[in-house]
């Protein structure tokens, strides 16, 4: 898979689970799902001589030693059912729901502890991870 960009990577999920070994750009959203070596590669989108030597690399391996695709993919598949299944996406859509609807009920009034408590989440959670 090749993108300049790529917001959240559904297609490298896709490929993880068909147990493709996958190579996704190393800006923006595959940052969240590839670890690097592990389960699949980062590559530069814009450095094409780069790419190209990274996969070249993988297949000269693949060839040394054919257990390399396998594991790659094994360690894909097992990163999805570890953190990309639907049930873990609802059991986290739905703890952020009730997070945000007990603030809603709390503090009809005063929605300023509302802001600083999503402002804290942003600055302590979200911004460090985005930075990463």
């Amino acid at each position: 898979m090749k993108a300049l960009f790529e917001a959240f990577g559904l297609t490298i999920i896709e490929a993880m689970i068909t147990s493709i070994p996958t190579f996704g750009t190393q800006f923006c959203g595959p940052l969240e799902i590839i670890q690097d070596g592990v389960n699949g590669f980062y590559i530069n989108p814009t450095n094409h001589q780069e790419t190209t030597q990274k996969i070249l690399d993988f297949l000269s391996k693949c060839e040394h030693n054919p257990n390399s695709w396998y594991e790659i993919s094994t360690r894909g598949i097992d990163r999805f059912y570890s953190t990309y299944t639907w049930k873990i996406h609802t059991t986290k859509l739905l703890t952020r729901a009730r997070t945000y609807g007990f603030w809603n009920y709390s503090f009809k009034e005063n929605r300023e502890d509302m802001l600083r408590y999503i402002e804290s989440l942003f600055y302590l959670i979200y911004k460090p991870k985005a930075k990463a």
